[in-house]
């Protein structure tokens, strides 16, 4: 009797590659005689049909493997000879999958698709092929489903969301967890409160909070106060720290005691200090002592540059190798030695600058190739009062 049944559906199955349908699942189509054949039958307004033609088009493995273990024969119950096939069939709602096998003439149907996991089972999909159904299964992300290979699925393909349209974890900046390429996350997505809208460390100086590139943060952004408005720190003149550009701090910003109000020194006569400008400073406003009241030394004619010329002297006179010139400075001051031979040619010179206010004493040790005779030497002292200058005879041994 199974024999008889084997044959008539044999002869079936030929006559579906009359009628089969050239749309519905091309992808299982093959043209493999084998001993399994598997008949679908849908029709083209079958919603449940589309659904099952778009999970297996997207799902290459399970398509190989059909093909290669059954015949697969698509049977559109919407016309006249599919009618008849499906009335054999007793098929009356699609999908149906009928499933023959024509070695042990057994016959399986199934009403509905439900999943490529449970159309292998139907199948026996795993016995013949040695592969687990669960390898059929296919991830679709935003379906609301965890499928293998997801980290998550939110239901949607949208990024931003805290899972992303690839269904993998990703960080929300602003939900206050630090997560992904956050370096920070402090609930919120405002800028200037030291995490920015991007949860990337922001510098903001005022908000009491050392960021990076600020050398202090005092939580405000007023200047004056030791750490300045844009958190550097600043010199306070008048806090008895040095510091900054100041020369001097006393720890006041008054004048007249050698520091003035803005921390640059003064000169201040009587206090005792030799202050630039003074030749002497006996720690008193007196004349008379030695020292005058704007303390110079009254032994000392000081001319209108700031020079007392009564010491500006050269010696020995003759001189052999070296000769020195003398000379009292009220001003930091630069100075030119120049040396001319008889005729008023220029022989040697010599340029020392900044030369301190004072006494002071220039040695010339470079003039040991002058010859024996008389010369002229030229000084020039200038100094922010102007250029004074000198000429004396010297004579060479």
């Amino acid at each position: 009797m199974k024999k008889n049944i084997g044959i008539l559906l044999i002869l079936l199955i030929t006559s579906l590659n009359l009628h089969a349908s050239k749309g519905f699942l091309n992808c299982l189509k093959n043209d493999v005689d084998l001993k399994k054949t598997v008949i679908i039958f849908y029709s083209p307004d079958c919603s449940y049909c589309s659904k099952m033609e778009k999970e297996i088009a997207q799902n290459e493995k399970f398509q190989e493997l059909i093909k290669a273990n059954y015949n697969i024969q698509i049977v559109n119950i919407k016309t006249d000879e599919g009618k008849k096939i499906a009335a054999l069939y007793k098929v009356k709602a699609v999908p149906t999958i009928v499933n023959y096998d024509q070695t042990s003439l057994v016959i399986k149907k199934r009403k509905g698709f439900g999943s490529i996991n449970k159309f292998s089972t139907f199948l026996n999909l795993n016995k013949y092929t040695k592969t687990n159904i669960s390898d059929f299964s296919l991830s679709i992300c935003g379906d609301g489903v965890l499928d293998a290979g997801e980290v998550c699925d939110d239901g949607n393909t949208t990024d931003g969301d805290g899972c992303s349209s690839t269904c993998e974890f990703e960080s929300v900046c602003g939900d206050g967890v630090l997560e992904g390429n956050e370096v920070c996350d402090d609930g919120n997505t405002l800028d200037g409160d030291s995490c920015a809208s991007n949860c990337e460390i922001e510098n903001v100086c005022g908000n009491g909070v050392l960021d990076a590139g600020e050398v202090c943060d005092d939580a405000n952004n007023t200047d004056g106060d030791g750490c300045s408005s844009t958190c550097e720190f600043e010199s306070v003149c008048g806090d008895g720290v040095l510091e900054g550009n100041e020369v001097c701090d006393d720890g006041n910003t008054l004048d007249g005691d050698s520091c003035a109000s803005n921390c640059e020194i003064e000169n201040v006569c009587g206090n005792g200090v030799l202050d630039a400008g003074e030749v002497c400073d006996d720690a008193n406003n007196t004349d008379g002592d030695g020292c005058s009241s704007t303390c110079q030394d009254e032994s000392l004619v000081i001319n209108e540059y700031g020079i007392a010329f009564t010491e500006l002297k050269s010696y020995p006179i003759p001189f052999t190798n070296e000769l020195s010139v003398s000379l009292y400075l009220l001003h930091n001051s630069d100075v030119e030695l120049i040396v001319y031979d008889i005729t008023g040619k220029q022989v040697h010179t010599k340029t020392i600058d900044n030369v301190s206010f004072g006494k002071n004493e220039i040695v010339f040790k470079d003039i040991q190739f002058l010859k024996s005779g008389n010369y002229l030497l030229k000084i020039n002292v200038t100094n922010q009062l102007g250029t004074y200058y000198k000429v004396s005879n010297i004579l060479k041994k």
